[in-house]
């Protein structure tokens, strides 16, 4: 009995947790507890500490970083991302072929290229003409059919590129494929027809050029511009300015603007088209 009434006295024991000024000693905080009760409470501040815990982690992103934890949203997440940085890829891919066409077109090359689109990927196909048919297209002293191709295209009028003077028309079969005109200083080049900028910048040979894309697979080459006034991918209406005539890059001999006009990939000859 004596040891058993011990032992209870001893569970009502009571500890005092003194937390002190370092420098002065007063107490700052006290609590008491039984001994009884420690067990209890530590068990307690450990379930209280696991929840808050636990609760921290589903609810932050710290879950993230316990290894081998699946999260299914994120994973959907994730898909999703690689698909749109998938078709941001085939959409790069369409405009850089898009871009090395008209690049072709700029450069004057014979042999032309027809984009084909399909789910967001595209392809480019090769246009071969027979002899015969080439040197008909290449003729620039025979007039153009701008009647039917007039009505191809949907088109009754094409403003003029600079008010000016024709000085070299086009040579399809010496790889002129445009038109030379000659302007007063300053002047302002014109587009011909609404469409958008899908190039603009230098190079060596034809200087500042610009292209517009127009509608119905119609485009048009401005070169040797002094300055552009639009950059790619810049919606432009017919009859705003684009650039500043000029006389950049090496294949000028004068300030003028050499002017091509297309149409499926093919030359066409722009007087045939516009009155000067």
């Amino acid at each position: 009995m004596a040891e058993t009434g011990k032992n209870k006295n001893r569970k009502e024991e009571k500890f005092k947790i003194v937390i002190l000024n370092d420098q002065t000693y007063e107490e700052k905080f006290a609590f008491k507890i039984k001994r009884k009760f420690v067990i209890p409470g530590v068990i307690l501040v450990f379930i209280l500490m696991l929840s808050v815990s636990l609760l921290i982690i589903s609810y932050t992103p710290l879950k993230l970083f316990i290894p081998g934890y699946a999260d299914i949203e994120n994973n959907t997440y994730v898909i999703k991302m690689n698909k749109y940085v998938e078709d941001l890829e085939n959409q790069i891919a369409s405009q850089d072929k898009y871009i090395e066409a008209i690049q072709h077109i700029m450069r004057g090359v014979e042999e032309a290229t027809e984009l084909e689109s399909g789910h967001g990927k595209a392809a480019r196909k090769t246009v071969q003409t027979d002899k015969k048919s080439k040197e008909s297209k290449n003729n620039a002293s025979v007039p153009a059919k701008s009647v039917s191709i007039r009505k191809n295209i949907g088109i009754q009028y094409l403003n003029a590129p600079l008010d000016g003077q024709i000085i070299h028309g086009a040579d399809f079969k010496k790889g002129h494929y445009g038109i030379d005109i000659a302007g007063k200083k300053n002047s302002a080049i014109k587009a011909i027809m609404e469409g958008v900028v899908v190039f603009a910048d230098y190079s060596i040979e034809t200087g500042n050029t610009i292209a517009l894309q127009h509608p119905n697979d119609m485009v048009s080459v401005y070169k040797h511009n002094d300055k552009l006034l639009k950059k790619t991918g810049t919606f432009v209406s017919a009859g705003e300015a684009i650039g500043i005539i000029g006389n950049t890059g090496t294949l000028t001999d004068g300030p003028h603007l050499h002017f091509e006009l297309w149409y499926k990939s093919t030359p066409l000859n722009p007087a045939d088209y516009i009155v000067f």
